[in-house]
């Protein structure tokens, strides 16, 4: 087994990739492996690194289809056998004098993780990347609540490649990477550091990270925007079922964070294509059994609006808290109040970062906000609210989930008589939307009966309304 185990994701790097694997092959120290993950290049790299390859023992070569930075380096990982993984991206490149370094701090220290400091070498006019100063006597030999309690409140910059990681750690953990997407990095940082026990800094600015103007992940495209809300998706999934406290509110403080820069870069996108046209957002307000959910993947689809589903962010707050039990009769008022909050100062950062308005098509579980309090913040011209009822009886209420429900709805593990008291409280609920519809003169639909039709109703209704 080798100390370390570099994995090099390469595709169409031939300017760069013989930089990066002679800063390997000439260290002063030579108890490593080099795994070069060729992506389908279709340049001269492939052709570069088998070069490498046949000149130096300790180099493989796997080629593969074009199947993205992700997927190559999950090759990687699954064909190492160093105790310790680093990633290196093919077009940088690490100091001479650096595997040496990282091998005396590994065996003073004796960690599992380590984190460390990095140089940028800019071209074009692409703007430097660097961490603000990173007070390690908060990172080393700290308990890794207090590291991320640390990192909640710092500047510094999380990077795939700035990582040392025992390879068992990874292995165990799971730690591989989603494979089709850009910022993967991001997703596979904050799992890594809700996986391990311990972290150390490492200050000595070994990695030349190269900044080019026109990288993959520095474009500004509807395509990175998916990514990125693909991650804060799969955050709060984790977040859903982590049971440690401090890791849970780390996974959400993450989610609040990536989403609010993704707006940003989605309103970029925006000012960049003038001629798109600047629409009202739309928020589906309702109470349970509604059709909200419905309404709005039919709207997105349609008019083409970014669905952002809150329903999540509330299941993570009252995950593993009894007292907070979604979608059933016990309330916590407090709790509810932190996650009022949290939706609010969300979608406010989504709408009122720049003075564009963006195409986001909000879901919000209704009957667990204080309505009045929650509208009262935002200005309505900006926004068509949408408010559904449920205007039948309890029974009737009753006889729909009973008949529709599928196996897996949570609804299957309520007493018959559970339920009609669940029922109760949606009708009641409904009652008191509609009558606050009617006094703050907001749309309002009955959602009692055939749904269907009445979704599509509303959806003409947006379209007229918007000028779609």
């Amino acid at each position: 087994m080798s100390k370390f185990s570099i994995i090099i994701p390469a595709y169409n790097v031939e300017k760069y990739i013989s930089e990066c694997l002679d800063s390997l092959v000439n260290q002063d120290y030579n108890d490593f492996e080099i795994i070069v993950v060729d992506d389908g290049s279709t340049d001269k790299t492939r052709t570069i690194c088998n070069e490498y390859c046949k000149k130096y023992n300790n180099i493989k070569v796997f080629c593969t289809e074009h199947v993205g930075v992700s997927a190559a380096r999950n090759i990687g990982i699954n064909n190492s056998n160093g105790e310790y993984i680093l990633f290196l991206d093919s077009d940088d490149y690490i100091d001479i004098d650096s595997l040496n370094y990282i091998f005396h701090v590994i065996e003073k220290t004796k960690k599992e993780t380590y984190i460390s400091n990095f140089k940028t070498i800019r071209e074009d006019d692409a703007r430097d990347l660097y961490d603000r100063e990173i007070d390690y006597t908060r990172i080393n030999n700290k308990k890794m609540n207090e590291v991320l309690n640390y990192i909640k409140q710092s500047k510094i910059i999380f990077t795939v490649w700035r990582f040392i990681v025992k390879r068992d750690i990874i292995l165990k953990n799971k730690l591989f990477f989603i494979e089709g997407i850009v910022h993967e990095d991001e997703e596979w940082v904050i799992k890594l550091l809700c996986s391990i026990k311990n972290l150390y800094y490492i200050d000595k600015p070994y990695y030349n990270y190269r900044l080019r103007k026109n990288s993959i992940t520095g474009s500004v495209n509807l395509f990175n925007v998916y990514c990125y809300y693909d991650v804060v998706r799969r955050l709060m999934e984790y977040a859903i079922r982590e049971k440690t406290k401090y890791k849970k509110d780390f996974y959400l403080f993450y989610v609040k964070k990536i989403s609010k820069y993704t707006t940003k870069l989605l309103s970029s996108i925006y000012d960049i294509k003038k001629e798109m046209k600047i629409r009202k957002n739309i928020i589906i307000y309702g109470c349970s059994r509604s059709g909200k959910s419905t309404l709005a993947r039919k709207i997105s689809h349609k008019f083409n609006y970014n669905m952002i589903s809150l329903d999540s962010i509330i299941t993570a707050f009252q995950f593993g808290m009894p007292e907070l039990n979604i979608n059933h009769n016990r309330r916590n008022s407090q709790l509810l109040d932190e996650v009022s909050g949290f939706i609010t100062s969300y979608i406010r950062s989504l709408n009122h970062i720049t003075k564009r308005t963006i195409d986001i098509n909000y879901v919000i579980e209704g009957c667990y906000l204080d309505m009045d309090r929650f509208l009262a913040q935002f200005n309505k011209d900006k926004f068509i609210i949408i408010i559904l009822g449920y205007d039948g009886t309890p029974q009737q209420l009753y006889n729909d989930i009973r008949t529709n429900d599928t196996e897996n709805d949570w609804t299957n593990s309520l007493s018959n008589s559970e339920l009609l008291d669940y029922c109760e409280l949606v009708i009641n609920n409904s009652k008191q939307i509609k009558k606050y519809c009617k006094k703050n003169n907001l749309d309002y639909y009955d959602m009692s009966g055939d749904r269907t039709e009445k979704i599509f109703k509303i959806i003409d209704e947006i379209r007229i309304k918007n000028e779609l």
